[in-house]
């Protein structure tokens, strides 16, 4: 399933497309606390980690699995590390002092 969106993910999840999402905690936060549902969970990871996973369903061509997987380990290792933390953590800058 290809989902351009995080809401469109956390969507996917709701209506049993995917089985789950992988989303910056406070964006699942709001998400399942305007569920109306009440299906929905999320769970704070303390340790993430990024280790890489792919599905392809079956009206889903293939052979890009085959590419993507050769694309993925040809990455320097922690590349997607690098990746995730770029969208995960904040990094302070030109911080000033005021008297």
């Amino acid at each position: 399933m290809m989902c351009s969106t995080r809401q469109e993910m956390m969507e996917a999840v709701r209506k049993g497309k995917a089985d789950a999402a992988f989303v910056y905690y406070y964006m699942a936060q709001a998400f399942v606390n305007s569920d109306t549902t009440g299906t929905m969970t999320y769970t704070l990871l303390e340790q993430p980690t990024f280790t890489y996973r792919m599905v392809v369903l079956s009206t889903e061509n293939h052979a890009l699995a085959g590419i993507l997987t050769k694309a993925m380990y040809a990455m320097p290792e922690n590349f997607v590390e690098y990746l995730a933390a770029q969208y995960t953590t904040y990094k302070a800058t030109d911080l000033t002092f005021v008297d």
